[in-house]
């Protein structure tokens, strides 16, 4: 059976690089922190088990399997998550309390789950998130849900959400092509700000303090 299995992998947490390819899985042997580094870039053919990581920049590409992992770092991470094929999900939490932007997060139809953990209130910058329209996106902020370069799009069948801040701003709102809201939660000061590419179903929004904002197209 091809893989590749991590106890700990530990490089420079300023400007080192550990890049991890296997032709099968990439699985975690210690159940602690498996790879420490600047940079991650991880490449696995049927997936990437649940792995602890620290780090600043971290890219993961699976052809079929699943990606799961629990990042500790405690400053910004830039992720870029990609799943090529078959059903797998993506499930990355950020819980050292940093502040987490994806660029990129994309499966062939599994759901994607991303969180940043309640220890400093780390915001969630949003860019390319498309589970396509059979899968399902989960986000969870421990801050503010943000935009701010006006590039975010988020495509799946059904979106939830939950923000200890602003979902969107009314200058840069979240992009989203999803045939329904399910949930939506801000429960800190900040509006709610979304703008859909078609018609959707909005089944439940509750903001505590702040408006809610929703643009759609279609019928």
């Amino acid at each position: 059976d091809l893989g590749i299995t991590l106890d700990s992998l530990t490089a420079d947490i300023i400007s080192g690089t550990v890049t991890v390819t296997s032709g099968g899985k990439i699985s975690d042997g210690a159940g602690l922190t498996n790879i420490t580094a600047n940079t991650i870039n991880l490449t696995a053919d049927t997936g990437i088990d649940p792995l602890a990581t620290s780090a600043a920049n971290i890219t993961a590409v699976t052809n079929s399997g699943d990606i799961d992992i629990a990042n500790s770092y405690a400053s910004t991470t830039t992720a870029s998550l990609t799943v090529n094929g078959g059903s797998g999900y993506i499930d990355f939490t950020q819980t050292g309390g940093g502040a987490l932007n994806i660029t990129t997060a994309e499966t062939f139809g599994g759901d994607i789950t991303l969180k940043t953990a309640a220890l400093s209130g780390g915001n969630m910058e949003i860019g390319t998130i498309n589970a396509t329209l059979l899968g399902n996106v989960t986000l969870t902020s421990a801050g503010a849900i943000t935009d701010a370069d006006s590039n975010s799009m988020i495509t799946a069948d059904q979106l939830s959400f939950t923000a200890a801040g602003a979902v969107g701003s009314s200058a840069n709102p979240i992009n989203t092509n999803v045939a329904e809201i399910l949930s939506g939660i801000s429960t800190a000061s900040g509006g709610i700000y979304i703008n859909e590419t078609n018609a959707i179903l909005l089944t439940s929004l509750t903001n505590s303090n702040g408006l809610i904002d929703i643009t759609a197209a279609g019928d």
